[in-house]
């Protein structure tokens, strides 16, 4: 069963706003967002494993600005997950392959 009773919380701290939630291959469920502390802002994915069990540091995403958010994403045929949303105003795109590391071979 997922959780307690079907329902999950995860603790991500203070500001959290979600922009998606994306169903992977796995049957796990990425959720995509962002969150602030200390007057920074960074994008968070938090995995829960079908059994509703939680990674809420699966990535964390530094686009190297205090404004980072993230609105959506998409999990595409292969696993990668492709997260977008906004660095400073401006379009800001990350890949991280099915364990949150970041694919570092993303075509420049």
């Amino acid at each position: 069963t997922f959780g307690a009773n079907g329902i999950r919380l995860a603790d991500l701290g203070a500001n959290v706003r979600i922009g998606t939630a994306l169903a992977a291959s796995d049957n796990s469920i990425l959720v995509v967002g962002h969150t602030q502390a200390t007057g920074v802002t960074d994008v968070r994915v938090v995995r829960f494993a079908p059994n509703g069990a939680t990674s809420a540091n699966f990535a964390i995403i530094d686009y190297a600005s205090p404004a980072d958010r993230a609105y959506g994403g998409v999990v595409q045929p292969d696993g990668k997950i492709l997260v977008v949303g906004e660095a400073n105003g401006d379009l800001a795109m990350a890949r991280l392959i099915p364990d949150g590391t970041p694919d570092v071979k993303l075509p420049a």
